[in-house]
């Protein structure tokens, strides 16, 4: 009775010729598309669902859009082959197609199949015994969301493979599935697995030998060379400091030339965004920097040939190296360098 039912629901919808889509991609498409639902229907009246499902489905990839008759006709035959879940998604989908275009009688016809749709379906429940915290959860390869632990999850019949994943590594169940069925599995959390410490042998006694009397230190004959170096490095830094010295009074002069040559007099008088005084400003900082390079080189160099002069006196079993400061300085109206240290 259900079956013939159906044909008379089918033949009711495919009456007319309905039309497939909106806009029309071609003339030729269209055609296609119309006798794909065709060839579906006699197939469905003959049983063949299968068949009539594949023919549904290319024609609702030719059209641009799906109509509501459409969406009818797959959710239809996907519920014949046991395709619950999709059915119920196509179903819906058309009878919300249906209502926005006000045609009631496929939004009657989809409703009507929806509430033993929902009977059939089986409904797995997965519960999580223990108390590591799930981190994942997939279903025949489809990911959910751990929210949905706990709660029935709609499904067709048959094998089924559910993994939960943990931390400790995934955990995985086989579960079948039949019609009307509502069936729960319970996963175990794995427990963590605790290792053993690894015993530490203990080290072996180290033998340390009784110590003999301490021998003499050897002489240092490398120090007097040494000092030596160090009062030629001494003097170097001092002469290239006053070379340094030279270099910036030649620029403070140079920088200074213009402005004695621009004003021979004193005080002068400057108009207003000459660079004049910029210009004298420039010179004095040079020939500052000048005399404290030359103060520095002078002390440095000074304190090379003091070091070079007592180099020979210097006692091979002195403990305390040649130590040399210098400090230069810089104040508003000139500069200098200190120099002090031990030798």
């Amino acid at each position: 009775m259900r079956l013939r039912l159906a044909f008379v629901v089918l033949a009711v919808l495919s009456s007319s010729r309905v039309a497939l889509g909106q806009p029309e991609p071609s003339a030729s498409s269209l055609k296609m598309a119309q006798d794909l639902v065709e060839e579906g229907r006699v197939l469905g009246q003959q049983g063949k669902w299968g068949d009539a499902l594949e023919r549904f489905r290319k024609a609702a990839s030719v059209s641009p859009k799906t109509t509501p008759q459409l969406a009818f006709y797959v959710g239809y035959a996907e519920a014949r082959v046991g395709k619950l879940v999709a059915a119920d998604v196509d179903l819906r989908r058309a009878v919300e197609l249906a209502q926005a275009a006000g045609n009631e009688q496929v939004a009657k016809a989809a409703r009507a199949e929806l509430p033993d749709l929902e009977a059939r379906t089986p409904g797995l429940t997965i519960v999580v015994d223990g108390t590591a915290a799930p981190v994942s959860l997939q279903i025949d390869g489809g990911a959910l969301g751990v929210a949905a632990l706990g709660s029935p999850v709609p499904l067709d019949p048959g094998d089924h493979t559910v993994v939960v994943r943990f931390a400790t590594g995934p955990v995985t169940r086989q579960v079948a599935l039949v019609e009307h069925q509502r069936a729960t599995v319970t996963i175990e959390s794995p427990q963590g697995q605790v290792v053993a410490p690894v015993e530490t042998p203990p080290a072996a006694p180290s033998i340390v030998p009784p110590a003999g009397p301490a021998p003499p230190p050897a002489a240092d004959t490398s120090r007097g060379n040494g000092r030596t170096v160090l009062s030629i490095a001494v003097i170097g830094a001092g002469g290239a400091t006053l070379v340094a010295s030279g270099v910036f009074y030649l620029l403070a002069r140079s920088a200074l030339s213009p402005v004695t040559s621009a004003c021979p007099s004193s005080p002068c008088a400057t108009p207003s965004g000459s660079p004049l005084p910029s210009d004298y400003h420039d010179a004095q900082n040079k020939q500052t920097i000048s005399i404290v390079l030359a103060a520095a080189g002078g002390a440095v160099a000074a304190t090379g040939l003091v070091l070079l002069a007592t180099g020979g006196s210097s006692s091979p079993s002195s403990s305390s190296a040649s130590v040399v400061h210098l400090a230069p300085w810089l104040g508003a109206g000139g500069g200098g360098a200190s120099l002090g240290g031990s030798f």
